[in-house]
């Protein structure tokens, strides 16, 4: 069970409507433990309808969230169920870890910004200005680079050299971070992201990341975009979870006010 950071807030995850086919199948779970998992492993379903119906999904639980609030314990959450070796079985893993070792985190923002604007900090080489915890964060696009942002092209992949530093930790890994249009049954456009780490840093570095991964999602709204990002980790060092959201809800911050600028 998915619990909130703040226990006066404390909440159990809500149940939104299922998505059924014509032929009375479901889609998409309503919970968002195995709903974090469904988006995972069915990014690239060549059914589009499929990860539509996760991010509707997403959209309906958020809806009974203060995902608008500056208190990001409120629109949070510890102890997201690990993924299973099923989940992230289309994805290349060198590593050698069970992903049931990853816990993980989740965090829902209204962002201010339409979902394009988020989509250009996609392209940037330069990570760092939109990310507080990383002194080096150096993307390269690998495929889609030139068609993604006009919609021309559905998906687009890159490869990513990330360095993770503060006053408990320095460590450093590489990632795969792809993304996708998808286009809900309303016509709107939103952007599904999955991101992995293939394999253990070549790094001297003392701490280490086992493994690494994340789902992310931005969907169109009527004052800017809803985003939610679930990220599991395993790594040498002791990391609270609060920590954890606590740092990504910094970067969410930090696109904001790079936006507004």
């Amino acid at each position: 069970m998915l619990l909130f950071t703040l226990a006066l807030a404390c909440k159990d995850p809500v149940d939104a409507d299922s998505v059924v086919t014509d032929d009375g199948n479901t889609v998409a779970p309503t919970d968002l433990n195995a709903l974090t998992a469904f988006m995972f492993q069915e990014w690239d379903n060549e059914d589009p309808t499929v990860l539509a119906a996760g991010l509707e999904n997403i959209e309906a639980i958020a809806a009974e969230y203060p995902v608008e609030e500056s208190n990001f314990a409120n629109r949070s959450f510890e102890g997201v169920q690990a993924l299973t070796a099923e989940d992230v079985s289309d994805v290349e893993l060198n590593h050698g870890y069970d992903p049931a070792g990853a816990g993980g985190v989740a965090l829902f923002l209204q962002s201010n910004f339409s979902v394009d604007e988020h989509v250009g900090l996609f392209l940037m080489e330069d990570q760092t200005l939109i990310e507080p915890a990383s002194p080096y964060y150096a993307r390269t696009i690998t495929d889609g680079g030139d068609c993604f942002a006009s919609a021309d092209c559905d998906t687009m992949r890159s490869e990513n050299d990330v360095e993770r530093k503060n006053i408990v930790v320095d460590t450093e890994h590489q990632t795969i971070k792809v993304w996708r249009w998808v286009e809900l049954s309303d016509g709107r456009m939103a952007v599904a992201g999955r991101t992995w780490q293939p394999d253990l840093a070549d790094s001297e570095k003392e701490d280490k990341i086992y493994q690494n991964y994340s789902v992310e999602v931005w969907i169109p709204k009527d004052a800017g975009a809803l985003r939610f990002i679930t990220t599991w980790s395993e790594n040498s060092f002791d990391f609270a979870d609060s920590l954890i959201i606590g740092s990504v809800n910094d970067a969410f911050k930090a696109c904001e006010e790079y936006l507004a600028e």
